[in-house]
């Protein structure tokens, strides 16, 4: 940074400090110091117990620092974030890798060795690095307590193959689109390394993710978010704002190349895209034929293990697939109900 600019900013932030007081000081260039001039006041929070409960919400946290970050965040608003290169603020790091990269050019992100993952702070890539490549072997030092993770695990695909541009279990034969969804299927079904239940923000006890908005309503009588069209309930409102952007209002983001039709996300068009390709990438093992699907292969497979358990009501003749029942009773047994 130029000798001039440094002054310049150095003497708006001492002025920025003394215009609000002791309540905020934020770094040269980065993220503002666990131990800040930032301290709470007595109106901020009460203490219930082992409990610390914020004073203008009545939220509770078991740490201090939780509710520092809290109150000094939502309440006094105050940026956590700065631009070691401007004067503008940031509440989240996303922001402001955005805006170095957008208003100076600078890309200073940090990288995973082991893919091609990309984050805007170091505890994000810990974070990934934890969630996807610590399935490696676990190495310990003879001398001393340290231990380390190898990344072999991720690179040699212990767990999964990868053909045909899909990523298959070794331990359940499930396959997958991509390496992260394989690695989430193996560390929560075969490891049992799932997500630990989160505590609830007004009271001790652990729920679910997928039953965070139930609890909320059954033991505290806040209501779920839920869509005003179709009443359908939510666990938080970005939820609420995906489905009526998908369902009601039918907004589309993304459109084919080739055939110019519309869909509402990415995923939506990669599996769009597998209609212009001719190539069928699963065969059967028995008669050699070949299927672009895999469930497809699947109920084909039910042909030769003689599976057919959908059976006509009317004269008792057995189906593999429910549409052949279905165009059964169609065709033999119209207006009436063969299932």
């Amino acid at each position: 940074m130029p000798v001039k600019l440094l002054e310049e900013f150095t003497r708006r932030r001492t002025e920025e400090l003394e215009r609000n007081g002791n309540n905020c000081f934020l770094l040269l260039g980065g993220k503002t110091p666990t131990k800040s001039i930032f301290r709470l006041q007595e109106a901020d929070y009460t203490r219930d117990g082992e409990q610390y409960v914020c004073g203008r919400c009545d939220k509770r946290y078991d740490k201090i620092f939780s509710l520092r970050f809290h109150v000094k965040t939502k309440h006094y608003k105050i940026p956590r974030f700065s631009c070691p290169y401007c004067m503008e603020t940031f509440f989240t790091p996303a922001p402001l890798t955005v805006h170095k990269l957008q208003e100076h050019n600078i890309d200073d992100r940090f990288n995973c060795n082991a893919c091609k993952g990309t984050f805007n702070t170091k505890i994000q890539l810990r974070k990934h690095i934890n969630n996807f490549h610590m399935l490696g072997e676990k190495y310990k030092c003879e001398f001393c307590e340290y231990e380390s993770f190898s990344f072999e695990g991720e690179k040699t695909g212990d767990y999964y193959v990868y053909i045909d541009d899909r990523f298959t279990c070794k331990t359940c034969g499930r396959s997958f689109s991509s390496q992260p969804l394989v690695s989430q299927h193996y560390r929560f079904v075969h490891l049992k390394r799932r997500p630990r239940d989160r505590k609830c923000p007004y009271c001790d006890q652990r729920v679910p993710g997928y039953l965070r908005a139930y609890h909320l309503e059954e033991a505290h009588n806040i209501p779920a978010p839920k869509c005003g069209v179709c009443n359908k309930k939510f666990r938080y409102p970005h939820n609420v704002l995906q489905h009526q952007k998908k369902v009601h209002m039918g907004e589309k983001t993304v459109t084919c190349q080739i055939c110019d039709k519309g869909f509402f996300s990415t995923l939506s068009l990669r599996l769009h895209m597998t209609t212009h390709n001719d190539a069928k990438r699963f065969k059967c093992s028995v008669c050699g034929r070949e299927f672009r699907w895999l469930n497809n292969l699947k109920d084909h497979l039910k042909i030769h293990t003689g599976d057919k358990r959908y059976v006509c009501k009317v004269c008792a003749k057995a189906f593999v697939q429910k549409s052949t029942l279905k165009q059964h009773g169609v065709r033999n047994h119209p207006g009436v109900d063969v299932f």
